[in-house]
């Protein structure tokens, strides 16, 4: 009977530690979550502040506000300076406005912290083009357990936010045009082209239709000119926009080489739409981010029917 009694206050024990313990079985992310989450509060109690609660534990607040403002939306480009501090004020990550050099990047969701800390880009999605704010990122969605010597592995980080400005992919291309030495730009079945070197309609030359073989010359850049990938003699058919099961590149070329003679060279600006999406492509010679507007100088060297 001692023995059970004994066994029996062994388990009371052990039941009402775990009672009193409502952490005991918690995942060392969801510990860190906990820990950075209490860093957050104690610090906005101890500066006096108040500060909004995402779901997903960031905390922001509007410096700034400019209720007029463009509201952030998958696919737009972001642009912002901002300066990164530990809580203690220690400056480990930063734009520079000296050399006018802001952070640039795609709202796609996608995190990719060479990009942008998907914690900037999560808090972003709260502001409206030309506010200002502070935002105050839990570990894991600033470096996580990475450190540096200025910087502590599991680091609550903030971040002070400005110049912020939302651009849509019209608004990427409208820019593009009105800063290019290239003038009239008109757009053909959703691709945007100006002629490079156009034939006259007085000369006679083939010209390119669905079916046809074509062979061409081009580069690939991003609108702010970083090149992406290039062929002196890439070699594929046309596809007609019924036709996309059997097309061997994308959208925007195929409609953009309709109609194209052999010997032009073209200009054309192409939406993510018609190029790769939200997928992006990871695959080949180089890797294109989610809602890419992309610029392609094509030249059209052959044409074989």
């Amino acid at each position: 009977m001692k023995k059970f009694f004994l066994l029996m206050s062994i388990a009371i024990a052990s039941c009402l530690m775990s009672a009193c313990n409502p952490f005991s079985e918690e995942s060392g992310q969801e510990k860190q979550d906990r820990l950075d989450d209490q860093e957050i509060l104690d610090y906005l109690e101890a500066n006096n502040l108040t500060a909004q609660r995402t779901d997903n534990g960031i905390y922001y607040i509007i410096n700034k506000a400019n209720p007029g403002g463009q509201i952030p939306q998958i696919g737009d480009q972001a642009e912002m300076h901002y300066v990164g501090r530990l809580l203690s004020g220690t400056v480990v990550d930063s734009t520079s406005s000296f050399l006018d050099e802001p952070k640039i990047f795609i709202f796609d969701n996608v995190p990719n912290a060479s990009e942008v800390l998907i914690g900037i880009e999560s808090a972003s999605t709260f502001l409206k083009e030309g506010e200002e704010a502070t935002f105050l990122l839990p570990s894991r969605f600033a470096f996580g357990n990475q450190s540096t010597s200025a910087m502590p592995p599991n680091s609550v980080l903030r971040y002070d936010v400005s110049s912020f400005k939302v651009k849509n992919e019209q608004e990427q291309i409208t820019d593009f045009i009105a800063a290019d030495t290239l003038t009239n730009y008109i757009g053909i079945d959703s691709v945007i082209t100006s002629y490079i070197k156009q034939i006259p309609d007085s000369e006679v030359a083939d010209v390119a239709a669905p079916d046809s073989v074509v062979t061409v010359s081009y580069v690939g850049r991003y609108l702010n000119g970083t090149e992406f990938d290039s062929n002196d003699a890439f070699v594929f058919p046309v596809a007609s926009k019924d036709d996309r099961a059997n097309s061997q590149v994308i959208e925007g070329w195929d409609r953009a080489l309709n109609g194209m003679k052999k010997g032009e060279k073209k200009r054309i600006l192409i939406y993510s739409t018609l190029a790769y999406g939200a997928q992006g492509r990871s695959t080949g010679s180089s890797t294109i981010p989610p809602y890419s507007v992309l610029w392609f100088d094509i030249e059209l060297i052959d044409i074989r029917k």
